[in-house]
Parts: C-alpha cells; structure tokens; sequence
C-alpha cells in the first residue's frame, strides 16, 4: 500500500464547510450586503440597508433625503454607485448591539454598560425602540439585586418610571449609598437628590413604627400570679390600662432599639426578622419554662407581624417623577 504524502494528507483533512467558517463575514460587515456604510470611531464598517435605518430613526430618514452620490462608469461593466459612509462617534462594540435590535434579529447580550450606551446612543439619533428596548433588561433580578442604584440612575436616563421605582424601593436593602463612581458618575444632582429624599423619608416612618407600639403589637409575657409561680424574666413597663400598667420583656425592648438602629440607615422590613435581632428575644427567656415554651412561635409571629407594618408604612413613601434624559 503506497502511503499517502503529509500535503495529500492536509488536503484531505481539509473540509469546504471550515473554509467557508473561515471566510464568511462577520455580521453586518459583508460588503455586498446594504446600501449604507456606518463607520464607527474605531474604523469598523458596518454595512446596513438605508431603508432599515430610516424606517428606525428620523435622523437617518431626514439624511438619506439629501441627494444621492454620483455615479462612476466603467468601461469593463455597468455603472457602479458609491455607499454612502456615515461616520459615527460611537465604537463598534455599540452598533453591534444596535443593529441587530434595528435590524429585529436575535438580542444580543447586554449588561449595564450596554445598556446605557443604548439609551444614550437611541436618543442620540431618535431610535426610540432601542432606548425602549433597554427597559425589559433593567427588569432583570441580576441588575435590580446587585446593582439597584446603577438600575435607578439608567432608568432616570432613560425616562423609565416604572423601572426608577422598583429599583429606587430595591435599594432600601442596601446599607447607605455607593460611591458616585459606581452608580451616579453621569446622573444629574436632581435625580441623586430625589432618591436620597425618598430612603429618608423611608428610614423616618420605618423607625417610627418601632417607636409605636401597644398591646396588639408587642410580645406580652406569661401571667404567673395566675399560676401560683414566679416568672424569672426581667420586664419593663410600656402602657397603662384600667387595670394598671402592662409590660413586655425588656428584652423585646432591646430588640426594638436595636431594630430601629438598623432601619436609621437601612429601611428593610425584613431586617424585624433578623436572626441577630431574634436571638435577644429568645434567649432571654430560657429561665422561664412557660414563656420558653410558647416563644419561638410568638417570636415569629411578632417578627412577621413587626416586618408587614414597616413594609405598610414604607409603601405609602413615593417616589418623585423622573425626566428621561437626567444625565449630565
């Protein structure tokens, strides 16, 4: 058997559909394609159809009212026309999100980044349905949990008030503000001012729930002059009825100074769940064997209880209107 020689080989291993993977444009840049050049600051030509680009921006429609280019003629074949080149300032990294969204082809990956150049780039050239297209996005449990604050300022940008209150009520769960580089580097002062007005009036009326209480709203320790035995567990005087001055663990108080503290600079309802919080409760109570009987299922209920009046009393905090376009 003659063996066959190592270039016949590589011949043979060499297959027409890895050439053509090899040699197929990249999307929007093959040349026969469109009628249009968008050429982006970092040199990357992208070959569109004026009629996709008009259809989606009056900018590029009023643009491609201006009189065609001339003409060349060739001798060896018909006469050619030149593509109209639009020099844009933005990179290609930013068409390449944009046209396909222009174009209604498959949705390209965003992350915030993304997303705001969209935004900025759609009200740049009046493309309202990518500036809209980024509002399903910042919807996103990734965007709104880790990064609530960068959620509200794009959608302030964007002119999205429902996206702006969900996340400006996201960012309660979050422990004081970032730093202006991380979220509000290119927000306008108004909307900064708004959003730091609305989780102080959120840490106003969730401390004063914790300041307010009564008798349907505390836990209430057992009644041993009823039982013929003493309850161990220190008390502390909270209001007065008919029958004399009602009390509650001083424990329980501890726990509400210390629920109140949090809630100063972090209005989340379900810190009255806390575990830390909890535990001051609880283990404060073990001396008695009746109030350690009952008290991990009252504390609960008081915590759970405790929580739905400071999620009440934070819902009925609004959020101002926000303006579309509130980057400096």
């Amino acid at each position: 058997m003659t063996p066959i020689p190592p270039a016949a080989r590589s011949r043979r291993i060499a297959s027409p559909l890895s050439t053509s993977q090899m040699t197929t444009p990249l999307p929007y840049q093959d040349a026969s394609i469109g009628d249009i050049i968008i050429r982006t600051s970092d040199n990357v030509e992208f070959h569109v159809h004026s009629r996709r680009l008009a259809d989606a921006s009056p900018f590029f429609a009023d643009m491609f009212t201006l009189p065609p280019l001339p003409t060349t003629s060739s001798t060896e074949g018909p006469t050619i026309t030149e593509k109209l080149a639009v020099d844009v300032s933005e990179a290609s990294t930013v068409w390449s999100k944009i046209l396909p969204l222009i174009y209604l082809a498959e949705e390209p990956p965003l992350d915030l980044a993304d997303l705001r150049a969209l935004i900025a780039t759609g009200r740049k050239y009046g493309i309202p349905g990518v500036v809209g297209h980024a509002r399903g996005p910042l919807y996103s449990p990734e965007f709104l949990d880790e990064h609530p604050y960068a959620v509200y300022a794009l959608a302030c940008f964007g002119g999205f008030e429902d996206v702006a209150r969900v996340a400006a009520r996201r960012t309660l769960k979050m422990s004081g503000c970032p730093r202006p580089a991380e979220a509000f580097e290119f927000v306008g002062g108004d909307a900064v001012c708004r959003l730091m007005r609305y989780r102080e009036e959120c840490c106003e009326a969730a401390v004063l729930i914790t300041e307010v209480m009564n008798q349907a709203d505390i836990l209430l320790p057992c009644n041993p002059t009823s039982r013929g035995f003493s309850c161990s567990v220190p008390t502390q005087p909270i209001y007065f009825e008919n029958d004399g001055w009602k009390s509650t663990y001083k424990s329980c108080i501890e726990y509400l100074d210390g629920l109140s503290k949090g809630l100063s600079h972090r209005p989340d309802p379900s810190l009255a769940r806390h575990a830390s919080l909890l535990t001051i409760i609880v283990t404060s109570v073990l001396s008695c064997a009746t109030c350690r009987s009952t008290i991990y299922e009252r504390c609960n209920t008081f915590a759970e209880q405790t929580e739905a009046r400071i999620e009440t009393a934070i819902s009925q905090v609004s959020v101002q209107t926000v303006e579309s376009g509130e980057y400096i």
